[in-house]
């Protein structure tokens, strides 16, 4: 869903988020091993991050509020 976020907000291209993609393809937890990709690959600023994972950690409020609401 990282990925998704990213590339809706510009943030990153197709092309990067295939590389992320296949980079993170085997990881237990795929948001934070594209979190850990995207900070190790300087692919996004801080400022970028910052808001990245706001809109993501808001995107997950709103969904548990779907199922229990």
């Amino acid at each position: 869903m990282l990925e998704k976020l990213a590339l809706q907000k510009k943030f990153i291209t197709n092309a990067q988020c295939a590389q992320a993609m296949a980079a993170c393809r085997d990881a237990k937890n795929l948001d934070l091993a594209l979190k850990n990709y995207f900070e190790q690959e300087n692919i996004l600023t801080d400022k970028q991050m910052k808001q990245l994972l706001a809109s993501y950690a808001a995107l997950k409020t709103i969904q548990k509020n779907q199922k229990f609401g």
